[in-house]
């Protein structure tokens, strides 16, 4: 069995900080920062969801606003961004303009802070194929 002296010594270290912060003082060795230092020494989180993968048929692409819309039934708004990449099925680079009604396309886009989709890389494929009838 251990010492009653030993087990004071043993639980000073974990009871001093937590008495020191009762009274108010700042244990030694712990700077106390103001409440706009703090602010200013975490920076808030700027979230970035992750891409996720679509394949789709282009619905209507308008260059002038870098965007185009995709999709049959639920039509989707996707904004083209400087980082965005282009590309066609064989490698070759694109442009926005490249985008046509009715192509396919596949690739990923992201959802930005402001609620808006943002397409991270598309790949432009052929005219769409429509089933017989239509």
């Amino acid at each position: 069995m251990r010492c009653p002296r030993s087990l004071f010594l043993s639980a000073v270290p974990v009871l001093l900080p937590g008495l020191l912060l009762l009274f108010g003082l700042t244990p030694p060795g712990i700077h106390r920062l103001s409440a706009q230092e703090s602010a200013e020494a975490i920076p808030s989180p700027t979230p970035k969801s992750r891409p996720y993968p679509f394949k789709s048929v282009v619905f209507s692409v308008d260059a002038e606003m870098r965007y185009f819309r995709m999709g049959k039934h639920r039509v989707r708004q996707v904004y083209v961004v400087e980082t965005s990449k282009l590309r066609h099925d064989d490698g070759r680079p694109a442009v926005l303009e490249d985008l046509i009604e009715g192509i396919e396309i596949r690739g990923s886009i992201r959802k930005r802070p402001d609620g808006n989709l943002e397409a991270v890389t598309v790949i432009i494929g052929t005219p769409a194929r429509l089933p017989p009838g239509e």
